[in-house]
């Protein structure tokens, strides 16, 4: 059996159309590193496409289910820590910038087969209207 020494999460990674089922016991942050992630969060309703770059900070408890879309994905699921080491970190980071990580090998595939184009993402909003992202 391996016990990880470090609090760093490791990422997950999911092929075209994997899902995964995690259930959420105290808030978290989901950071996508590639592909393009649909999360669903049972407690709230929430629905979810989340790019590279792009986070999801949810406060709650309930079960999440997450899918790769259109190619492989990569994400983390990260424990949100309390106010007085939020701030902390906060103020560390605006001191030190750290420079972009190279992207992971199966999105630097996809991206050089050139699977990975811009995707329109809509929304339903009350009285029938559409909004576009």
């Amino acid at each position: 059996m391996q016990i990880p020494l470090s609090n760093e999460p490791e990422p997950l990674s999911l092929e075209s159309g994997q899902t995964l089922a995690r259930r959420l016991q105290s808030p978290v942050r989901v950071r996508v590193r590639c592909g393009l992630v649909w999360l669903t969060v049972e407690e709230g309703g929430a629905d979810v496409w989340l790019s590279p770059g792009r986070d999801f900070v949810f406060h709650g408890r309930g079960l999440a289910v997450f899918e790769a879309v259109r190619g492989c994905a990569e994400f983390e699921i990260l424990p949100l820590p309390g106010f007085w080491a939020r701030l902390a970190g906060a103020l560390a980071r605006r001191a030190k910038r750290p420079a972009p990580a190279a992207p992971p090998a199966c999105c630097a595939a996809a991206r050089d087969a050139g699977a990975l184009e811009p995707v329109r993402i809509t929304r339903l909003l009350p009285r029938g209207l559409i909004r576009w992202f």
